[in-house]
């Protein structure tokens, strides 16, 4: 079967005899690992890495499940080192997606793993096709520009302001070349959370490439679309990582305009001419289009 690319979370440690998934996992350094000592570790560590599954090394699953009650959709979990069969189908009743016994063999170990991570990655398919990036959780670009077609002619029709801010990730071909590809993604995922914080309820972020971020805002004209870029430039600047990147800094520079009477074309052109202007800068940088509309 081929490996899945799904960010996987582990929480706590194996015993120290070791363990037949701890085996399985060694021998699949494809996978993207992020580990955490404890359920409220992994609360935070999840924030930035979406992970698909999350393997608890005897682990209270109650309290994983309370600590990653916030990510959507939850991820599947595999609890460790049960016991017994009792404990196995207590664990699951309490919110384990499955279990695997303290004597499992590696080959079961194995077979597990790759259970479990073929629905994580049918359920990132099912994403795609529904409209959203796998990655981030973001709105694809498809789905993004037609909700933004949809809200220039909505702002057109009734006269309402509407502004676009596109954002681009700093660096990010340097990071992926440096850190790895699996720390690309947990800065991906992160910027997309860092929106997701600084955004209001009627705006909109979708993924536009493979380092851009669109976001969309109904009823804010270039002024607030300026105010909250620097505020989304700044919440992102003061958030390093620390998940295997050694406390890497992440900045975005964005750019911005306000639509008027532009066309959607016309709209995304003006606002990556601002993001030029403001890469040209230097990182950090924000800067929102003149004129149009």
């Amino acid at each position: 079967m081929t490996p899945s690319l799904c960010p996987i979370l582990t929480i706590g440690a194996p015993p120290p005899a070791g363990h037949a998934v701890a085996a399985a996992l060694a021998a699949r350094p494809e996978l993207h690992l992020h580990a955490a000592g404890s359920p409220a570790e992994a609360a935070a560590a999840a924030a930035g890495v979406q992970p698909g599954l999350v393997l608890a090394w005897g682990e209270d699953v109650a309290a994983v499940r309370r600590a990653l009650a916030s990510l959507h959709p939850a991820p599947l979990l595999l609890a460790l080192d049960v016991p017994d069969a009792a404990t196995a189908a207590a664990v699951i009743e309490a919110g384990a997606t499955d279990a695997l016994r303290v004597d499992a063999t590696p080959a079961e170990a194995a077979a597990r793993l790759d259970l479990l991570l073929g629905l994580a990655e049918a359920r990132r398919a099912r994403a795609v096709r529904d409209g959203s990036d796998p990655l981030t959780g973001a709105f694809d670009r498809r789905a993004f520009l037609g909700r933004l077609v949809e809200e220039v002619e909505r702002a057109r029709r009734y006269n309402h302001a509407l502004s676009l801010l596109v954002v681009d990730v700093d660096g990010l071909k340097a990071i992926n070349a440096t850190h790895g590809i699996g720390t690309g993604d947990t800065v991906l995922r992160a910027v997309a959370a860092g929106c997701v914080d600084v955004l209001r309820e009627t705006d909109l972020l979708g993924r536009l490439g493979d380092d851009e971020m669109g976001v969309l805002l109904p009823s804010t004209d270039g002024g607030g679309a300026l105010a909250l870029a620097e505020r989304l430039r700044a919440t992102l600047a003061r958030r390093p990582l620390t998940d295997g990147a050694g406390g890497l800094a992440v900045t975005v520079c964005i750019g911005g305009a306000e639509a008027g009477d532009d066309s959607v074309e016309v709209l995304l052109g003006r606002a990556e001419t601002a993001l030029q202007a403001a890469q040209a800068q230097g990182p950090d940088h924000v800067m929102l289009a003149v004129g149009g509309g």
